[in-house]
Formats: structure tokens, sequence, C-alpha cells
């Protein structure tokens, strides 16, 4: 149950970035994703879509599409390689998988290696962590209608 249109999004508070070591506040949504992403991170993924990935020799990615290859603190030196999608062939750093699937399932695909075949967060959003999952469209619907009350008692 990702928020899949401006409507549902609207709904749904954006709590904080969720790129791994970002504590800044969510100011919109991950276009790919469907997950809250802070104004910083937000801008390096637009500012990539715009001229074109990184990519190294072989085309793989050099910069992680949740993340933008921003470092947050999240990240060390083992984290540089990226975890390529088996299906979309994205790149994603191990500290922004983690914080997208729960630390549990991050440490086995690690296990896993190389040759184990992956479907990223962006090719199958069911094993979004579930705290990273808004909730279901009434409650969504709920909550944007208290909002919109206490707009209109506030004027």
């Amino acid at each position: 149950p990702v928020p899949q249109n401006e409507r549902e999004q609207a709904a749904v508070p954006l709590g904080c970035c969720t790129v791994a070591g970002c504590s800044q506040p969510g100011a919109g949504w991950h276009a790919d994703l469907k997950v809250p992403i802070c104004a910083l991170h937000g801008r390096r993924i637009q500012y990539y879509k715009g001229i074109g990935w990184p990519r190294d020799e072989d085309r793989e990615d050099t910069a992680c599409h949740l993340c933008g290859g921003l470092d947050t603190g999240g990240a060390s030196e083992a984290d540089e390689t990226l975890l390529l999608c088996s299906e979309c062939g994205w790149g994603w750093c191990a500290p922004c998988v983690g914080a997208c699937v729960g630390e549990a399932q991050l440490q086995a695909l690690l296990a896993a290696g190389d040759d184990s075949e992956w479907r990223c967060m962006r090719c199958d959003s069911s094993q979004l962590d579930e705290a990273l999952r808004p909730p279901p469209p009434a409650v969504a619907e709920g909550r944007a209608a208290a909002v919109v009350a206490e707009a209109v008692v506030a004027e």
C-alpha cells in the first residue's frame, strides 16, 4: 500500500527522510520509491535524473538511487559497493537498502553474495519495511480530512 498518486501522498504524513543516516524532515516523496525524502536528497535525485545517472565504464550505477551518493553519516568505506537490482539494474547502497527493508533482510542479502538474484525496492515495493509503508487509503483519507478540518477551524 504505497501511495501512488499526489492525493494519496498528500494524505500521509512525511516523517523523516528515508535515507540512512539522514534525520532531516521529509520534504516530499521519492519519485520512484514513494518513500519520504528530504529536500537535499530530493534535489540530488532530480539533478541526476536531469543530467543522467552516474555510471562506470561497465555502465553500472556509481551512485545510490535513494541517497544519490550523498554522505549523510550512515555510510562507511565498506558500504561503497552498490547492490545492483537483478531486474532493473539500478544501484543502491547498503545503508539505504537497510533503511528501506530492515537490517535482517539486508544482512541476508549481503550474505547471499554477488551471484544471488535480488529485486530492489522499486521493482518489489512489498519488501519495504513496515515502518515505511503508509497507512491504508481509508486511514490516510481520514487523516487528510482531519487536517483539513483543523485548518478550517483555525481560520
